[in-house]
């Protein structure tokens, strides 16, 4: 008979426990942002403190945040009214990220990353932060607020989008390709962290005010206290080492932005892997978010309390998958990852008032799979880019995921609006619009992952095929030894 372990025992395994997952995480840390050969440490700090104030910014304004702000403004008004205003937001806020395509001219007018970048945060600043949370008092019809509400949307994501190619090239410039891994398993573990922090606070405070029939109150008040990261993000912008702008003298014409990536067939395989990404990503778009809000009814921190669960999972998670990129490459580590995450998608179907546990389940299964997903896509468009029109490229990229998340907003829309009124029913469940759409992106995502693991295996096979041919043209240039004559 096997005796219980001792009191010392459990702690001496959760001690062990602790360094196993603490160990690596504290090595990549110091490799990519304390090991300075290369002179270009503290910037890599200054970056990874720059996103994570954009983020925070970003998560406590948008999604169910922004979500909630929109269905203020509507309270009033039909259903059908919120869904198209819903789906409205959406698709040009996704339309937006298409503006990037015109970043290379803009930059070689100001000829400056930091100059331009800083400029189109100060306008998405101004209007994330203090307009749109304005917009609701504002003395008219709420759909002429949401209208105003609407076009601020736009505006705002376009000057958000704009400096991304620039910030792309300007940042990874100071992060060498033997540190990305590292450096980028820090930076997909300390946003989230902070973004979950960030946004149970503002779901705790809104909900206290939304208790006392203000919830607007709540709003303004989260608004206000973001006035002090939006100091913080814009003084770290100008202390990250900004590369030297190359000016070749030649304004970038059409062919070299908009045709360029075509000439590079592995970079467009990158494209069309981040294109379907957003199809999946997107097309349920902010209506499984409404599903939760309303039919379920779920408060705001319960929703956000569920999130929180990523800081411990990702911390475990994200060693796991750096050392499986190392051994396994981006590719093969990003297709498992995709192939990992299809079971969110069936769990939404599955989600009832007497299931709301599976939200639970589905969103603590999705916070291991995401570091592996996040972690793969923050190279993606880095890991085969040609040597020139980097920036034309990135840009390109960008706008590629742009397009394809609104036209998959816009389909998401379309579906809803078209089966507003229709069930699914499967044996006994009842499902809804809000659900079923999720088995569509579960199909896309099935696609993605079979054809991502399908390249990386074609590339292993051109890589082993390579190494065999230069050994053996090695081996082939190798003098023969010469013959001795015997010795008496």
């Amino acid at each position: 008979m096997k005796s219980r372990p001792t009191v010392k025992q459990l702690l001496i395994l959760s001690k062990n426990g602790v360094k196993r997952v603490f160990s690596p995480l504290g090595q990549s840390l110091f490799n990519a942002y304390s090991e300075n050969r290369d002179g270009k440490a503290s910037s890599r700090r200054n970056i990874l403190a720059e996103n994570i104030f954009f983020n925070v910014i970003a998560a406590v304004t948008g999604g169910v945040f922004l979500t909630g702000l929109i269905l203020i403004i509507l309270e009033n008004e039909s259903e059908t009214v919120k869904n198209q205003y819903l789906g409205l937001i959406i698709s040009l806020q996704l339309l937006a990220n298409i503006s990037q395509i015109f970043t290379p001219f803009l930059i070689n007018k100001m000829k400056s990353y930091r100059a331009f970048a800083a400029t189109c945060r100060a306008i998405y600043f101004v209007i994330n932060v203090v307009l749109l949370g304005i917009v609701p008092l504002l003395p008219f019809s709420a759909t002429q607020n949401a209208t105003i509400f609407l076009v601020l949307v736009v505006i705002m994501q376009v000057a958000a989008a704009m400096p991304n190619p620039a910030l792309s090239i300007w940042h990874i410039d100071n992060i060498p390709d033997s540190k990305r891994a590292d450096w980028f398993s820090i930076q997909q573990i300390s946003i989230p962290i902070f973004n979950t922090v960030s946004s149970l606070i503002a779901s705790f405070v809104i909900d206290r005010f939304q208790l006392r029939g203000i919830e607007l109150t709540g709003v303004l008040v989260i608004r206000g206290v973001l006035l002090l990261l939006v100091v913080l993000e814009l003084r770290t912008h100008f202390k990250i080492k900004e590369p030297v702008y190359v000016n070749t003298g030649k304004a970038p014409t059409f062919s070299s932005v908009f045709l360029s990536p075509f000439k590079h067939g592995p970079f467009l395989m990158t494209v069309l892997m981040v294109v379907l990404w957003n199809v999946v990503a997107n097309l349920p778009g902010q209506y499984f978010n409404a599903y939760v809000l309303e039919d379920l009814q779920f408060s705001y921190t319960h929703i956000n309390l569920c999130a929180a669960t990523n800081i411990p999972l990702m911390m475990i998670a994200m060693p796991l998958w750096n050392k499986f990129v190392h051994k396994k490459g981006w590719l093969k580590a990003l297709g498992t990852a995709l192939g990992l995450y299809l079971l969110p998608y069936l769990f939404n179907c599955l989600m009832f008032k007497n299931t709301a546990w599976l939200y639970l389940v589905s969103v603590m299964y999705g916070n291991l799979m995401l570091p592996g997903i996040n972690l793969c896509f923050a190279n993606l468009p880095y890991l085969k880019i040609p040597d020139n029109n980097q920036t034309s490229c990135i840009a390109f990229y960008n706008a590629a995921a742009g397009i394809a998340a609104f036209v998959a907003s816009y389909l998401g829309r379309s579906f809803i609006l078209a089966t507003e009124n229709k069930v699914l029913r499967v044996f006994s469940m009842s499902i809804v619009n809000k659900q079923y759409i999720c088995l569509i992106s579960f199909g896309v995502l099935l696609i993605l992952s079979a054809m991502i693991l399908f390249v990386a295996h074609r590339d292993q096979k051109k890589a082993q095929l390579a190494e065999e041919m230069q050994a053996a043209e090695q081996a082939s240039r190798q003098p023969e030894p010469e013959l001795q004559e015997a010795q008496p």
